[in-house]
């Protein structure tokens, strides 16, 4: 992956084979978080509430001793505002970053069996907030296996289910 492209996010997993269930139901949470980021978030809101929303595309995908991909929001004749992507893009990672921290103790099963006293149990949350699809992306992401998230200087790492942040 280049990284000219500063309007796009990065995923890196560490095997080179991903299922293609694993990868469809990876991007349709990692969509409904993002959009649910631009919802929520005062300087996106407009952009995210209408029909003319913009779409995150795929724009750079590799695979080799690891899978790559990289996705950015953009409208069909022109890219997303970069300064709106930065908002949306910052925020996701630090918000997946302190869910994967709140959630680092697993069951056999890879269930979070704790969570710190200031995230919510997903149960008790609204299914349509922010927070239940985050929590929902991040139970996913662990279940990729070790993977880095990537946005500009930013590098979310996921490494046996636990979590660091480089900036």
């Amino acid at each position: 992956m280049d990284g000219t492209d500063s309007n796009k996010i990065e995923f890196s997993f560490s095997s080179g084979f991903i299922s293609v269930s694993g990868l469809s139901a990876f991007l349709r949470n990692l969509q409904v978080a993002l959009r649910a980021i631009g919802k929520e978030n005062p300087e996106t809101n407009y952009d995210f509430s209408g029909s003319n929303a913009p779409s995150l595309f795929i724009c750079d995908m590799s695979s080799s001793d690891s899978f790559n991909i990289a996705i950015k929001f953009t409208y069909d004749d022109q890219d997303f505002d970069s300064d709106k992507s930065d908002v949306i893009y910052s925020h996701f990672l630090s918000k997946t970053f302190e869910l994967c921290e709140d959630s680092a103790q697993q069951s056999l099963w890879g269930r979070d069996v704790t969570r710190k006293k200031t995230t919510s149990s997903k149960s008790s949350l609204n299914p349509e907030s922010t927070e239940s699809r985050l929590l929902e992306f991040v139970d996913h992401l662990k279940r990729m296996g070790d993977s880095e998230i990537t946005f500009k200087s930013k590098k979310l790492k996921i490494k046996n289910k636990f979590a660091s942040l480089e900036q």
